[in-house]
């Protein structure tokens, strides 16, 4: 059976772990409560995280220029998402080597972000962080 080409979107614990010192919340919480605030901010930041690229997943497609031309690769895509939940940026962090997929991971991106349910914990917390669009090519027949 061959696989179907397509973009996979990924959140790696390496290079896609949101930065929990990136969260900043518009409303602080007590002194008392940080640590707990801290553990449920990272756990949302992965939970949406995985969302985002269910989300991305269901909105996937190969640019047709690339799939005729072969073109592949991984793209990684910082985002920052303000106190409403909307994206306010997005930057290519890394490229695929092409310009076309590159841009399609971040259309691809902008896409989903407002399809994406933003946990409560997230409300009103502006955070960054980066997910990975790679694009493969379908592979050989297997018999």
């Amino acid at each position: 059976m061959r696989p179907l080409a397509g973009a996979v979107l990924c959140a790696g614990l390496a290079a896609g772990t949101p930065h929990p010192a990136a969260a900043q919340d518009t409303a602080a919480p007590r002194p008392a409560r940080i640590q707990e605030v801290v553990a449920e901010r990272v756990a949302a930041l992965q939970l949406y995280q995985l969302k985002l690229v269910q989300t991305g997943m269901s909105l996937r497609r190969y640019p047709e220029e690339a799939l005729r031309e072969g073109l592949h690769g991984t793209a990684a895509v910082e985002i920052r998402i303000g106190a409403d939940g909307k994206l306010t940026n997005q930057r290519l962090v890394k490229s695929t080597g092409h310009k076309i997929l590159d841009q399609h991971a971040l259309a691809l991106i902008a896409q989903a972000v407002p399809r994406t349910e933003l946990p409560a914990a997230l409300q009103n917390t502006v955070f960054t962080m980066v997910i990975n669009v790679a694009f493969v090519l379908p592979g050989p027949r297997s018999a």
